[in-house]
């Protein structure tokens, strides 16, 4: 991606109403984490949930919010942010302005994600489907990416996923905050 932000140069400013909680904007003279999520009802976000979850704590006790978006539609996040027990504020962007702020991109014929799939993540998908689970109703395309903000405003760490599996490596933005 030519227009990817890169570590060093200033983040996009984001300040937004989060489904629940205060508002957020990245410019507060704090360290942030910023998450791109895929449709929340989908396996791979799920996945990502439970793997941020597990990791909150460190980032809470540092006062370092993490802050995730998605292009989910209101009403499914609505319900899916209480029911799921989110521990973190969830923005929706229906539209996609943020995603294109931000450059995340998405999977052109999921050349990246056929790439990167397991045997065991094609079983799942395959079951899903065939257990009734339709296609997510965000768009099933949508890529994620994760970003780390140092209290300055530039970024300490950005990743652009390139497959819809893919899985933020909070250890290595944990180390690029603590920089």
């Amino acid at each position: 991606m030519s227009d990817a932000l890169v570590v060093g140069k200033k983040a996009p400013t984001l300040k937004a109403q989060p489904l629940f909680g205060l508002p957020v904007e990245t410019a507060t003279g704090r360290p942030m984490v910023v998450l791109f999520l895929r449709d929340l009802a989908g396996s791979t976000t799920r996945a990502t949930v439970n793997h941020v979850h597990a990791a909150i704590g460190r980032f809470e006790a540092a006062a370092i919010p993490i802050v995730a978006l998605t292009r989910t539609p209101l009403a499914d996040a609505r319900d899916f942010v209480p029911r799921h027990h989110l521990l973190f504020p969830v923005i929706v962007d229906e539209s996609g302005e943020h995603f294109a702020a931000w450059q995340v991109g998405r999977d052109a014929w999921f050349s990246g994600t056929l790439r990167h799939l397991k045997p065991s993540q094609v079983r799942a998908v395959v079951g899903s489907l065939s257990n009734g689970r339709g296609l997510p109703r965000a768009p099933f395309d949508q890529l994620p990416a994760f970003f780390a903000i140092k209290a300055d405003g530039t970024l300490a760490y950005a990743r652009y996923a390139d497959s819809v599996v893919e899985q933020p490596d909070l250890d290595a933005i944990w180390a690029a905050l603590a920089e």
